[in-house]
């Protein structure tokens, strides 16, 4: 169990039987109420499933945030908008979005995510 929402590094280290430290690490995520990592300042947090993606491939992505009900803009970018929806987080702790990767997003694309609360633009 985890004592709170938020992201966390998961490290694991094995031995070889030659004596050789083997390590790897994986984010993990728990949702919940209260701020992310801890910190107040954080407003949102995007957390891909994987580090790379081929076209055909669908993203998911975390998208973290201790303010809840919100509603969300996402947009899928590049050298300009791609795509963007509104998405409704219900619950504090986060909301997971689908993004299909297309070839033409090639060499790069990113998300965003942001929302407006008490007339502040949180990122």
């Amino acid at each position: 169990t985890m004592p709170a929402a938020g992201t966390y590094i998961v490290r694991v280290t094995s031995r070889t039987a030659g004596g050789r430290d083997l390590t790897e690490e994986a984010y993990a995520w728990v949702s919940g109420s209260g701020s992310i990592d801890g910190d107040p300042e954080i407003s949102l947090k995007l957390v891909p499933d994987k580090k790379k993606y081929s076209p055909g491939d669908t993203a998911r992505v975390l998208i973290l945030t201790p303010d809840a009900p919100a509603d969300l803009w996402v947009t899928t970018e590049s050298r300009g908008v791609i795509d963007s929806r509104a998405v409704r987080a219900g619950e504090p702790g986060g909301l997971t979005v689908e993004i299909p990767i297309r070839g033409e997003y090639q060499p790069r694309v990113y998300v965003a995510a942001s929302y407006v609360k008490n007339g502040r633009l949180h990122e």
